[in-house]
C-alpha cells in the first residue's frame, strides 16, 4: 500500500470529496481481548465506544491513548494498531463501526496516519448519528444516498468541532507560541511558557501538542534549526558561533540535531547553498 495523502481534519468540511466502500456494523467485544490490526487498513473508519473502553496503540510509533466509554475514535486508512477493549457489556452493542473511503480526484486520502481520539462538542449527537448510520446500513432495502448523507454530515460536524477546538487551544497557548516564534534563541523553560498562558506545566504540554502535533521542546528546536539554516546561508558566522547564538548546549549537539532533521551537517548545508549560487 503506497503512502496515503493526509488532509487535516479541521479543513475537511471545506472540501468536495466522494465516499466509497461504505460498511457499518454493531460490535460485541470480549472483555480484555487484545485486537491486532497488523496489516494496513484498506478503509478509514469511525468507531463509537458505546459500552466499553479502549486503549489504542499505533504499531509504527508505539504511541498509545485511552478512549473512554461514549467516545469516538478515528481509524485511518493504512493504519496498523492494536486495541485492548475492557468493561464490555456484552448484552448490548459495545461499539458502532462505520467504514468508508474518502476520495478527491480519484485519490484516497486519510485524516491521519495513526488512530486518534476525536474531540466533539456534542457527544450525544455523535452517538445518535453513529447508531442511526448503522441502522441505515442494515435496513432492507437501504438507501445509499441517505447512508452517504449521514456520513457526510458526521464528518462535517467533526471537522467543524475540531476547527473550533483548535481555535480555543490557540487562544490559550498563543502568548507562548508567539514568543517562541519571535525569540527562538531564548532559553525559556516549559514552566515559564506555561505561566505566560496561565496553565500548569502538564496542561501546557498537553494543549501545545494537541495544537502543534509536537512537544514545546521539539517546536523550539525546529524553530532554532530554521534560524540556523538562514544564518548558514546569509551570514559569515561559523558553525560554532551560530550554535552559541542560538543557545544550543554545545556545537556537537547542534550539529547532531541539524543532521537529524536536515539530513546533512551544517557545513555541508552551507557548502551546498554556495554551490547553488555559483
Amino acid at each position: 500500500m503506497k503512502p496515503v495523502r493526509i488532509i487535516p481534519i479541521n479543513v475537511l468540511y471545506t472540501l468536495d470529496f466522494e465516499l466509497t466502500s461504505i460498511f457499518a456494523q454493531r460490535q460485541i467485544w470480549l472483555d480484555g481481548v487484545l485486537f491486532k490490526k497488523e496489516t494496513p487498513r484498506n478503509q478509514s473508519a469511525l468507531i463509537y465506544l458505546n459500552g466499553c473502553t479502549g486503549t489504542y496503540t499505533d504499531l509504527i510509533t508505539s504511541e498509545s491513548f485511552f478512549a473512554p466509554c461514549k467516545s469516538l475514535v478515528y481509524l485511518p486508512y493504512g493504519g496498523r494498531y492494536t486495541v485492548l477493549n475492557i468493561q464490555s457489556k456484552i448484552h448490548e452493542p459495545d461499539a458502532y463501526l462505520v467504514e468508508f473511503n474518502m476520495l478527491q480526484n480519484d485519490e484516497c486520502f486519510a485524516l491521519a496516519r495513526k488512530p486518534f481520539l476525536i474531540t466533539t462538542a456534542n457527544p450525544y449527537y455523535m452517538e445518535k448519528s453513529m447508531r442511526e448510520t448503522v441502522d441505515c446500513y442494515e435496513s432492507i432495502p437501504h438507501s445509499p444516498a441517505l447512508l452517504k448523507s449521514r456520513i457526510f454530515e458526521m464528518l462535517t460536524q467533526i471537522s467543524k468541532d475540531d476547527n473550533t477546538f483548535k481555535k480555543q487551544i490557540y487562544a490559550t497557548i498563543s502568548p507562548a507560541l508567539e514568543y517562541m516564534n519571535k525569540f527562538p534563541y531564548d532559553t525559556v523553560s516549559v514552566e515559564h511558557y506555561a505561566k505566560m498562558c496561565g496553565l500548569s506545566s502538564g496542561g501546557f504540554r498537553r494543549l501545545f501538542k494537541q495544537y502543534m502535533g509536537k512537544s514545546p521542546r521539539d517546536y523550539v528546536i525546529d524553530a532554532k534549526i530554521t534560524s540556523a539554516k538562514t544564518l548558514l546561508e546569509e551570514s559569515e558566522l561559523s558553525v560554532k558561533e551560530i550554535s552559541e547564538f542560538l543557545n544550543f548546549e554545545s556545537t556537537s549537539y547542534f550539529c547532531r540535531l541539524f543532521k537529524n532533521r536536515i539530513l546533512v551537517s551544517p557545513s555541508q548545508f552551507r557548502d551546498s547553498k554556495k554551490n547553488q549560487i555559483l
